[in-house]
This record gives structure tokens, C-alpha cells and sequence, in this order.
């Protein structure tokens, strides 16, 4: 759970707001209105520019003032004198949501200069980065994080259908990959340094190619500075994973395959190995589950390699795309296609889903038609990782959720940024996200350390320590 809504804050909102209210309630004077704004934002900026502390400490006592001391009594008056309840109502409302309004478009000014004042210092030091871009940045931030932690919840039992193409990197795509088989990288925000790792056990003649999810601008140009790219790629607007695999679907006429981007391949032989695809093979990847009901392979999507031209004859033929999706959401078609290898609502590809998850649908369909679906290793999932391919899972969204998946992220991510050369990079992360659980908070954590288990901490410990050689 992000910051904004946990408990002690959501206490902290609601007993400001019962205490302002209080004071608020018997006074007339817009006068008070000054010195209690300047106590709520003193305690919000004590809070680390908590926007969402701002409004809702501000927002209703104000509202209940203007009742108090102006709407209130005007009704009443109009009432007295016998005029019809709906018209006065409806002035009443229009007369209390005016001023209302106004004060909401200053408190979030207020709260993103507040969040720049907090963050300019270590942002400066990364170089291009002006007044405007980050006062919007951090207006915007209160609204976007809770949005993104609302539409995440949903996303994952949403359909988004296969038709649906990001017009904007499609046609970087194309312009840029000229090569037979590229790789790609997506990288979420608040990801950089994690993405500068990964890049690195790229081989020197490996084609990759970063995609960009709605990074920040003064992380854009860090991106386009630093990663050890072919071209660095942006997205027209925040993408779900699927949505970039289709994307790039639609772009590209030849195979291709990507990497998480907390996904290291350490063994350099494994990009030869993931390139070898036979035609009759629809996707292949090292990590998989053997699915002992259906007695299938079912590929994670950490490495993944995808063989376009036979997806795509998938994609046509069936309506399906790389989305997650109930059984109840799929076209008969489908369905019956499905049911051939076992496949039903009760019986999914992953077992304890609900729902196909990203590429299974696809998947599935592939190895109905007599595609494989090839597994180039039997590395776990959620088991101990190992060395030679390590994927942790998770880090781009540790700060925006706490749950054991993303608590080992942050492990990761907290570790890769102590080490990251570029101090720039690391004050900036640490100033802006501070919701993200510390090494010890992670540790300390029963859930994680049950569910994860001590073999995991190892193996990433033994990665960190000589990972620094890869910096040079």
C-alpha cells in the first residue's frame, strides 16, 4: 500500500481535518482562513510534501466554513421568505462549489511547490531541469500515483484488446530497429539505475533498444545520456506490459525478445540460446511452470522471446492479443480452441488464477494449432533465483505498493542504488522516493522473509557484490 493511504497517515488526515473543522465551524471571519492554511502546509511539508495530506486537511473544513458563515444562512433567509427549496438548493450548491474549486487549484500548486522545494536540490545536480517541468511534475504526482495504484488493481482483470497499438513507439520502432533479431527493454519510472545494471550484461553486439514507460523528463534525458542502448525509445503515453508487446507486434515483421528490466542475464550465452528459434516455435523463454494438469509448459515473460511472424498469424486469426483475460471474456472461438487441451474455467494455465495472465491466452492458442511453447530452462519463478539468470520481480512498483512481491523488489532496488556511481542519481532517487522500503524495513518483514526465504537474499547479496565490476 503507497504512503498516501496507509493507516498513520490516513489517521493523520482525518484527525486534522475533525480538528480544523472544529475550530472552523463557529468562525465567520475569513481572516482564520490564512494562519490555519499555513499550519496544514507546514505539517504537510513535515510530512515529505504529502499533496494528498494538503487536501484533504484543507478542503473540507473550508467547505464547511463557506456553509458556516455564507451559504447556510442564505438559504435559511430564502426559505423564510418563501422561495422553492429546489432553486435555492441549487444556488447553494453552485455558491459552495465556486469557492471550493478555486482553493482545490491552489492547495495543489501549494503541495507541488512543496514537493519542489523538496526534491530541486538533488534534481539540479542532474542538469536539465527547470522550474516548470518539475512544479508540474509534482502537481501531478499525488493524483497519478493513486490512479496508477487504483487502475493496477483493476488492469490485471481488464481486457485490452489486441487492436490496441501505441501509435507513437510503433513508429519509433520501425524506424529504428533495422536489425534481424533486437532486443528490448522496457524501463518503468523510478527504474533507471536498475536498468543501467541490467543493460550491462548485454553483449557489446546485442541490439537492444530501451523503452521508456512515462519517465519523469529529467529521467529521460539521464536515459538518453547514459544507457548503453542502440536508440532509447518513448512511449506516447503509460503502457501496460502487454500493451508494449503489442505494440511492438505491430511494429515489427521478425522475431524479437524482452528483457525485465530487473531481469540479469549473466550467463552471456543465454542471448545466443533465446535467439534460436525454430518455426514451428511460437514463444521460448528459460523461466516456465510445468503445469502437471494440463501437462504444459507455461512461460513467464522475464526473458521471453517472441516469433512474430507466428504470433501475429495468432493475433489475426483469433482476435486475441497479449492481454490478461477471464475465461468469461474470451469469444467462443477461443473457448472451444481451448477446451482441445484441457483448458477451462476451472482448469487455467496457471493453477490458483483467476484469470489468463499476460501472453497465456496466446500461448495456449499456439500449442492448440501445434506451436511450442519451449522452455530453455527449468528456472523457478518465485523459488531461490539463480546466478547464472537472476530476475527479482517487482522493483517498478515499490513505491507505489507493499506486498511481499515488491518487497524483495525493493530489496533489489535499494541495493543497486547504494552502489550506482552516479551520486546525481542516487540523491535524486532517495529524495523523491522515500516511500520505498529500506533494506532493513524488508528484512524485518515476517511475510517477506517467510515467503521468500533466506536463499533468495543470499544470491542477490553474492549479485551485488560483483556487480560493481560491471560499472568499470
Amino acid at each position: 500500500m503507497h504512503p498516501w493511504v496507509e493507516v498513520p497517515v490516513f489517521l493523520w488526515n482525518a484527525g486534522c481535518t475533525i480538528a480544523l473543522a472544529v475550530v472552523w465551524w463557529p468562525v465567520a471571519a475569513w481572516w482564520a482562513i490564512v494562519p490555519v492554511c499555513a499550519v496544514v502546509l507546514v505539517a504537510a511539508a513535515w510530512q515529505h510534501g504529502r499533496v494528498g495530506s494538503v487536501v484533504c486537511a484543507v478542503f473540507l473544513p473550508l467547505a464547511v466554513h463557506i456553509s458556516r458563515a455564507q451559504v447556510l444562512p442564505r438559504v435559511r433567509a430564502e426559505l423564510a421568505n418563501g422561495a422553492l427549496p429546489g432553486p435555492v438548493l441549487a444556488r447553494a450548491a453552485v455558491g459552495l462549489a465556486l469557492p471550493c474549486l478555486v482553493l482545490l487549484g491552489g492547495l495543489l500548486l501549494a503541495g507541488a511547490l512543496i514537493e519542489f522545494v523538496l526534491t530541486h536540490r538533488a534534481l539540479l545536480r542532474l542538469g536539465k531541469c527547470s522550474v516548470a517541468p518539475a512544479v508540474r511534475d509534482g502537481g501531478q504526482l499525488c493524483m497519478k500515483l493513486i490512479s496508477r495504484r487504483d487502475a493496477g488493481r483493476e488492469e490485471a482483470r481488464s481486457r485490452v484488446g489486441p487492436s490496441y497499438t501505441d501509435e507513437p513507439l510503433r513508429d519509433a520502432i520501425r524506424e529504428a530497429v533495422r536489425c534481424a533479431f533486437p532486443f528490448f527493454v522496457s524501463v518503468p519510472h523510478g527504474s533507471l539505475h536498475i536498468a543501467d545494471l541490467c543493460l550491462r550484461f548485454f553483449p557489446a553486439d546485442a541490439p537492444v533498444f530501451v523503452i521508456l514507460d512515462e519517465l519523469a523528463p529529467w529521467e529521460k534525458d539521464w536515459a538518453h545520456k547514459h544507457l548503453a542502448a542502440r536508440a532509447v525509445l518513448q512511449a506516447g503515453r503509460h503502457l501496460w506490459y502487454h500493451q508494449v508487446m503489442d505494440t511492438i507486434l505491430d511494429a515489427l515483421d521478425r522475431p524479437f525478445a524482452l528483457c525485465d528490466a530487473d531481469c540479469f542475464v549473466v550467463d552471456p550465452g543465454h542471448f545466443d540460446t533465446i535467439r534460436a528459434l525454430d518455426p514451428e516455435t511460437s514463444f521460448q523463454g528459460f523461466y516456465c511452470r510445468y503445469n502437471e494438469r494440463l501437462k504444459l509448459n507455461v512461460l513467464e515473460t522475464f526473458f521471453l522471446a517472441f516469433n512474430t511472424p507466428v504470433i501475429n498469424a495468432l493475433r489475426r486469426k483469433y482476435g486475441e492479443g497479449c492481454s490478461t483475460a477471464y475465461w468469461h471474456e474470451l469469444s467462443d472461438q477461443v473457448k472451444n480452441r481451448l477446451v482441445t487441451l484441457g483448458i477451462s474455467a476451472e482448469n487455467l494455465p496457471h493453477p490458483g488464477h483467476r484469470y489468463f495472465d499476460t501472453c497465456k491466452v496466446l500461448m495456449m492458442l499456439g500449442t492448440a494449432d501445434g506451436m511450442q511453447c519451449k522452455a530453455l530452462g527449468d528456472y523457478p519463478t518465485r523459488a531461490e533465483p539463480y546466478p547464472d539468470l537472476l530476475h527479482v520481480g517487482g522493483t517498478g512498483r515499490v513505491h507505489t505498493t507493499r506486498q511481499y512481491w515488491t518487497m524483495r523488489g525493493a530489496y533489489l532496488w535499494q541495493k543497486v542504488l547504494a552502489m550506482h556511481p552516479d551520486r546525481a542519481l542516487r540523491e535524486c532517487y532517495q529524495s523523491v522516493f522515500t516511500m520505498v522500503p529500506t533494506v532493513e524495513e524488508v528484512l524485518a518483514d515476517p511475510e517477506c522473509r517467510e515467503k521468500v526465504g533466506p536463499g533468495f537474499f543470499r544470491v542477490v547479496d553474492e549479485f551485488i557484490e560483483k556487480a560493481p565490476s560491471k560499472w568499470g
